[in-house]
């Protein structure tokens, strides 16, 4: 609302905003809840960018309850997008004392440090993440640090490994697809072939299943999988 007030908007912007609003509100828990102030943060943040607003309420969750891991992690994320690398790292090292049996304190960590282009501490910080759980979105992070790094293979390995976690993510579908290109299908097909004469089934399988998803209609890679199947090698 303030928003409104302060600038020049459509009459049909500020109708969406309130209309955010009025949804926000008609679905919302009790404002005495934590949990309020952690859906509209999210909504202010994702529907309408509004970075000040949401960091608001997930401080009136923290207020609430000290130990909200969730308000400390998504404050983090909106200040690594926001360029405010002092202030998130911070508030992230106190997110890590607070929790630290938590593996997405430091998966939020390494995706500040791989904002920055601080790409080995991304690694380091991702490799804590997935120590302590296996999720799609610390290895899209790692992945995107290796490639930065050129290490190519390695990249290509954690985006599979995102895919394999969550098959329609997105982000790291688009990434295999992209170092598939820039490696060349033929190669990686090559390498596949390679590791199967080695026997090593579970790195032949992975090239493979690049190769899909870079080019599903690749008959020799479909060929090659159906026969994996075919052996037990899944």
């Amino acid at each position: 609302l303030k928003r409104i007030q302060s600038q020049n908007v459509t009459e049909s912007e500020a109708e969406s905003v309130l209309q955010n609003l009025a949804s926000i509100l008609k679905n919302a828990p009790k404002p005495e809840e934590e949990s309020f102030f952690l859906d509209l943060g999210k909504k202010l943040w994702e529907q309408d960018r509004n970075s000040i607003g949401a960091i608001e309420q997930y401080l009136y969750a923290i207020y609430l309850n000290e130990n909200c891991e969730e308000a400390y992690n998504r404050i983090v994320e909106i200040l690594a997008r926001e360029d405010e690398y002092r202030r998130a790292r911070k508030l992230s090292e106190e997110a890590m004392r607070r929790f630290p049996g938590s593996g997405h304190v430091y998966g939020v960590r390494g995706y500040l440090e791989s904002q920055h282009k601080n790409y080995i501490k991304a690694i380091d910080y991702c490799n804590k993440a997935i120590a302590l759980e296996k999720s799609h979105w610390y290895y899209n992070i790692r992945g995107c640090a290796l490639w930065k790094l050129n290490r190519r293979y390695d990249a290509l390995r954690d985006f599979w490994c995102s895919v394999r976690i969550r098959p329609k993510y997105g982000a790291a579908v688009k990434n295999v697809k992209l170092l598939c290109n820039q490696i060349g299908i033929n190669e990686i097909l090559r390498l596949a072939l390679q590791k199967k004469k080695e026997k090593d089934w579970m790195q032949c399988r992975m090239y493979l299943e690049c190769v899909l998803i870079a080019d599903w209609k690749n008959e020799t890679a479909k060929a090659e999988v159906a026969m994996l199947k075919a052996k037990g090698h899944e």
